[in-house]
């Protein structure tokens, strides 16, 4: 702000009239000076402010600019905690899984052992076995009830799917059902029997020459055209799942907690019997 003339003009002819009388005094020149000082200092403060105000005028003007910065930065912190929260669960899922022990098969005196079986058992998980064929799984729920056949697949295919399939035994080593396998997918009011012997995962059908095993779409002969027992190894293998409706879902190892443990029973010639191996 400018200083006030009107002002400065009065102090101006007060002093002249102090120096037409004579009558200037330390004490009169000094009150004229002070008002004097004191008119500048005013509006040398006024010029301050003047200065100051169109600065924050300036800064105002940012203020939304600020704002919305401030309102990016916020919504990405807020993501990335989201994805900081979805990795922890997902590490967390993981760790579970592996945490798990893994199991494996071995074969003790004749009788097949599972290692580490009585982690699941307790988790309260089921046996399931499974064997390597080429075959077509029934349909889900939803061909129900056409029962349609899927598509053609080879790989792991559960025997039966109940969880009173398998049993153990209180050293892990496992007894089958002895029903025969078209009766393993069947709950029925009758006592169940177990066993150690692999001949009961096989299925044989046929008799003398003629017998064979069924094994997925195919047919496996245990005897040649000329009479003799041939060497044959099957695939199968164990897992620890949860149960589930047969009727909408169709197990497969993907669906299991545990690993695989895999083993063979194989058809020796020279005993006409089925062990267990590798």
């Amino acid at each position: 702000m400018a200083i006030n003339t009107s002002t400065v003009t009065q102090l101006i002819s007060d002093f002249r009239a102090l120096s037409q009388k004579d009558s200037i005094s330390p004490e009169s020149l000094g009150a004229l000076l002070q008002r004097l000082a004191e008119l500048i200092t005013t509006a040398a403060a006024d010029s301050d402010f003047i200065a100051l105000s169109k600065d924050a005028s300036k800064y105002h003007s940012q203020i939304p600019t600020i704002v919305d910065n401030l309102k990016i930065t916020n919504d990405y912190l807020t993501a990335t905690m989201k994805d900081v929260s979805a990795n922890a669960a997902s590490i967390d899922k993981i760790k579970s899984v592996t945490d798990c022990p893994r199991i494996a098969a071995q074969v003790v005196d004749g009788k097949l052992q599972i290692v580490n079986y009585g982690y699941y058992l307790l988790k309260g998980y089921k046996p399931f076995v499974f064997r390597f064929t080429s075959k077509c799984n029934r349909a889900n729920l939803q061909d129900y009830p056409q029962r349609k056949r899927g598509a053609k697949h080879k790989g792991w295919h559960v025997i039966g799917g109940l969880p009173n399939n398998v049993k153990f035994d209180a050293k892990g080593f496992v007894m089958f059902r002895t029903s025969p396998l078209n009766e393993w997918h069947a709950l029925k009011d009758v006592t169940i029997s177990h066993s150690y012997e692999a001949q009961y995962l096989i299925g044989v059908k046929g008799t003398a020459e003629g017998r064979y095993v069924p094994w997925g779409r195919k047919k496996v002969k245990l005897v040649n055209g000329q009479g003799h027992y041939l060497m044959r190894r099957f695939r199968f293998a164990l897992g620890f799942g949860k149960d589930y409706d047969r009727n909408c879902f169709c197990l497969s190892p993907a669906s299991l907690v545990s690993n695989l443990a895999e083993f063979s029973v194989i058809f020796d010639p020279k005993t006409d019997k089925f062990h267990f191996g590798k």
